[in-house]
């Protein structure tokens, strides 16, 4: 549970550092014009999991379960806009849900750098 809560802590710092790094408007622009709904509802979810830290995080720093039930409909929402199938989700735990969520959430934010760095 800790590393689930380290790496949401560290997901919502690499939004924020990513934000503030951010010079142009129209940068700006392309990377919100390239997020999917999924990728901005996961965000929202982590966002919402900073603000009210002491509510979503138990006393060992870790993701309570009002905290993963913040975030799971998030992930799994953008594990199936990437192809993953609700038969598969039925068949994973909560917690990995979210692991995979983050990993693809991350992988996105990769993606999304690239092609912004190509134009």
């Amino acid at each position: 549970m800790r590393k689930i809560a380290c790496i949401a802590m560290l997901s919502l710092l690499t939004v924020s550092c990513q934000n503030e790094q951010r010079q142009s408007t129209e940068v700006t622009e392309t990377v919100v014009s390239l997020k999917s709904d999924a990728m901005e509802n996961f965000e929202n979810a982590l966002k919402t999991i900073a603000k009210g830290q002491t509510r979503f995080i138990d006393s060992n720093k870790a993701l309570n379960e009002e905290g993963v039930e913040v975030l799971l409909p998030a992930a799994s929402q953008l594990l199936i806009d990437n192809n993953m199938s609700e038969t598969e989700l039925k068949r994973m735990e909560k917690r990995k849900i979210l692991k995979k969520g983050f990993s693809v959430y991350h992988e996105n934010l990769a993606q999304y750098r690239n092609k912004i760095k190509s134009n």
